[in-house]
C-alpha cells in the first residue's frame, strides 16, 4: 500500500498565491565588480548639539572683546607715556623745536595779538647802551620752586587736578599757570616719580553745576587752551577733575 506524501501539493501552492494577489518582485542581479557611485549615494549627516554651537559662539565673542580691550588699554598707556614724556622734556612732537613760553614770540598769525611774555629792555635813548637785566639769584629761584611745591590745601575743599606728570614738567606747567593768572601748586603722588598740578583756590562743593565751581572751571579751561596753543602737541585742561 502506497504511503501518502506529507508535503503540500504544487497546485495548492499556486492557488494560494493567486488568491492572495501579491506578487513580490524578484531582486535584480547585481553585476559583479560594479561598485555603487559615491556621487549618487546619499551624503552623511553630522549632527552637532546646539549647546556646542552656543558655547563656541560665546567663546569667540569673549576672545573678540578681550582683544579689543587689550588693544585699547595698550593704546591708552602708550598715549599717556608719550604725553608725560613731552611734558617732562618740553619737546613737542613731530620734530618741532621746543619753544620756551617765557621768550618773546616774534611771529603772530593774522588776527592774533602779539603777546610779549619776557620783559623788554628799556629804551635809554640814542648812544646809550642798555644794561643787561639782572639775573635772578639762585636763592630766589629755589624759594619760588619751594613755593610751588608747598601744599596749601584746606580740609573740606575740593581742588582741580590739571595733569599728572614728572616733577620737571609739572613745575613748568604750574609756572605757566601762574604767569596766566591761575594759581597752582605741585604735589607729589604716593611715589616721587609723578606729581600733580593742582589749581587753586579750592571750592566747597564737588558739584560742577555750582556757580563757583563753574567760574573756576572756566578759568582752568581758558588757561589750558593757552597752554595747548603755546605748546604744540600737548593737551589742554579739559580733562581736569576735582579731588578733596
Amino acid at each position: 500500500m502506497a504511503k501518502r506524501s506529507s508535503s503540500t501539493p504544487l497546485y495548492e501552492l499556486i492557488m494560494r498565491r493567486e488568491a492572495s494577489g501579491r506578487h513580490e518582485p524578484e531582486p535584480e542581479p547585481v553585476a559583479e565588480g560594479a561598485a555603487p557611485s559615491r556621487w549618487l549615494s546619499g551624503g552623511r549627516v553630522v549632527r552637532v548639539p546646539v549647546g556646542y554651537i552656543l558655547l563656541s559662539s560665546a567663546a569667540v565673542m569673549v576672545l573678540l572683546i578681550g582683544s579689543y580691550l587689550l588693544g585699547a588699554t595698550r593704546a591708552e598707556e602708550s598715549t599717556r607715556a608719550e604725553y608725560e614724556r613731552f611734558l617732562a622734556s618740553g619737546l613737542p612732537p613731530t620734530g618741532m623745536p621746543a619753544q620756551d613760553p617765557l621768550e618773546i614770540e616774534g611771529e603772530t598769525r593774522p588776527g592774533e595779538t602779539h603777546r610779549v611774555l619776557a620783559t623788554p629792555a628799556p629804551d635809554l635813548g640814542p648812544g646809550v647802551a642798555a644794561e643787561p637785566a639782572a639775573a635772578r639769584p639762585p636763592d630766589a629761584e629755589a624759594s619760588a620752586e619751594d613755593e610751588l611745591l608747598r601744599d596749601p590745601r584746606e580740609a573740606g575743599l575740593y581742588y582741580y587736578v590739571l595733569a599728572e606728570t614728572r616733577e620737571e614738567g609739572a613745575l613748568r606747567m604750574a609756572r605757566f599757570c601762574l604767569a596766566n593768572g591761575l594759581d597752582a601748586c605741585v604735589l607729589p603722588r604716593h611715589n616721587d616719580r609723578f606729581h600733580r598740578v593742582i589749581a587753586l583756590p579750592g571750592v566747597p562743593v564737588r558739584d560742577e553745576s555750582d556757580i563757583e565751581v563753574r567760574r573756576l572751571r572756566q578759568r582752568v579751561l581758558a588757561v589750558g587752551e593757552a597752554w595747548r596753543r603755546e605748546h604744540p602737541g600737548e593737551r589742554d585742561f579739559s580733562e581736569a577733575y576735582l579731588i578733596p
